[in-house]
Order: structure tokens, then C-alpha cells, then sequence
């Protein structure tokens, strides 16, 4: 696997686009990265009618439990992720992440209690994404905003497949928690 592909959303998401039959070129920038989709005709025959430089921007972040209830899943979506729990053997890794998440949802959810009940990352990186939109918008910029997260919702995955529903071809990734290479 090649250094940017460890960043944590490609690293674990590649695979949704692979499965479509999609050409993926990967750049760098500085903070960031870019996909290049290039559609198969196969895959995709209504590609040659779309504009070749459809762009997007694709936000993602770690994610949270919403409410109290989503602690237990978040948890163990949390610990299940080989970048987290560096076990390779997955079903080891997903025992450890439930004994993990079963033992530490009670303090979990009494320190989310603290701060309203849930976590507030999707609603502040759905704002970021909207104030982002706006901005492009305002610059004569036409890109869609995508918001994906790693660990909870909505997925990295659910954002890449609506990025292919919308025929994006130039999708730049912006990651919003901390990385390494």
C-alpha cells in the first residue's frame, strides 16, 4: 500500500470505488489529496454525456455516536478499525473491539451525557461543508460538497457512492482529523 493510501479514509474506502470499476488516479497537495475518477464506459455508460471535470470536495471526519444509544455501535465501528487496533487477524480485532465498546459504553455515554447527549462532530463538519459550498459558490465555483465519516455517519462510503451517483470526476479529499502518513 503506498504512503497515500494510509490515510485513514483511503486506506479503508478505496475499496467502494474499486468495486465500481472506476480509474482512480491519487494526487497530493499540501494538507490534502485528490482522486481523478475516470469512469469505465462499461461501468458507467452515461459517463460520456457528463461534463469531464465534474468536481467535488469530500469532508471527512472521525465521526460520533448522535445520541446515547448509538455509543455501544460507535464504539465498536471505533475499535474494529485495523488503523486503530493494529491487530491484523479481523476477527480477533472485531472480539477486542467488542469487549472494548461492552465495557466502556457506560462511561462513554455518562461523559456524551455531559456534553448533550451525543456527539456534535457531524453537525459542525455538516456546517463546515455548507460554509464551504457557500464560499465555492460565491468564488463562481461549481463543486459539490460531500461529508463522510470513518466510524459512524454518514459513511465514507455512502459519500463516495453518491460522489459517483453525481458523476464527479475531480474530487479533492479533505481530512479533518489527524492523520498520518
Amino acid at each position: 500500500m503506498t504512503g497515500i493510501a494510509r490515510l485513514s479514509a483511503i486506506s479503508c474506502r478505496l475499496s467502494a470505488i474499486r468495486k465500481t470499476g472506476v480509474g482512480v488516479g491519487i494526487g497530493i497537495g499540501f494538507g490534502f489529496c485528490y482522486l481523478v475518477f475516470r469512469p469505465d464506459s462499461d461501468t458507467d455508460p452515461d459517463f460520456l454525456r457528463r461534463r469531464e471535470n465534474e468536481q467535488g470536495v469530500l469532508l471527512f471526519n472521525l465521526g460520533g455516536p448522535e445520541n446515547l444509544q448509538d455509543v455501544r455501535p460507535f464504539l465498536y465501528n471505533l475499535f474494529s478499525d485495523p488503523e486503530i487496533i493494529r491487530i491484523k487477524n479481523s476477527v480477533l480485532r472485531k472480539m477486542l473491539a467488542w469487549l472494548i465498546a461492552s465495557t466502556r459504553q457506560s462511561k462513554s455515554r455518562d461523559l456524551y451525557r455531559q456534553i448533550g447527549g451525543g456527539s456534535p462532530l457531524r453537525k459542525i463538519t455538516e456546517a463546515q461543508a455548507t460554509a464551504l459550498r457557500d464560499e465555492l459558490r460565491a468564488r463562481s465555483e461549481d463543486a459539490g460538497v460531500y461529508v463522510g465519516m470513518r466510524c459512524w455517519k454518514p459513511t465514507i462510503d455512502e459519500a463516495v457512492n453518491q460522489i459517483l451517483k453525481d458523476g464527479i470526476t475531480r474530487l479533492v479529499l479533505l481530512p479533518l482529523f489527524p492523520h498520518t502518513l
